[in-house]
């Protein structure tokens, strides 16, 4: 007799995994955008700050990312500056540059826009 419980707990987990993705997916599309137009609303000026967190909170992964590096380069003296090729360098810097150019002006346009408008907005978003 074989023994099927691994795939079907592997089953399981990955279904609440996604599960739990799908709810913090629900809630971070509809509240993020909410709480980004009350930070304006109470006098928050820093269209520059939402808009770098907007794009997965680059400074913090920014510094996890040079941690790594010096520690990789503190095991390996050789070490290159850049760890993948030339061309997927510069192609993934002009998509992170025009994500970051697309965040900006969302939340320029959150900062200047009513809360009705802003919240029609959003919910077509969702659709």
């Amino acid at each position: 007799m074989e023994n099927n419980d691994k795939p079907q707990v592997n089953n399981t987990k990955r279904r609440a995994l996604l599960i739990l993705n799908c709810i913090l997916l629900t809630v971070g599309n509809c509240g993020g955008p909410l709480i980004l137009r009350l930070y304006f609303i109470h006098g928050g000026k820093r269209v520059w700050l939402s808009s770098w967190l907007q794009t997965g909170g680059w400074p913090i992964i920014f510094i996890l990312l040079l941690i790594s590096y010096l520690h990789r380069g503190s095991h390996k003296p050789t070490t290159k500056f850049f760890y993948m090729d030339t061309s997927l360098f510069i192609a993934a810097t002009i998509v992170g540059v025009i994500t970051g150019f697309d965040d900006y002006l969302y939340a320029y346009g959150i900062a200047r826009l009513p809360v009705s408008t802003s919240s029609l907005i959003i919910a077509t978003q969702l659709g």
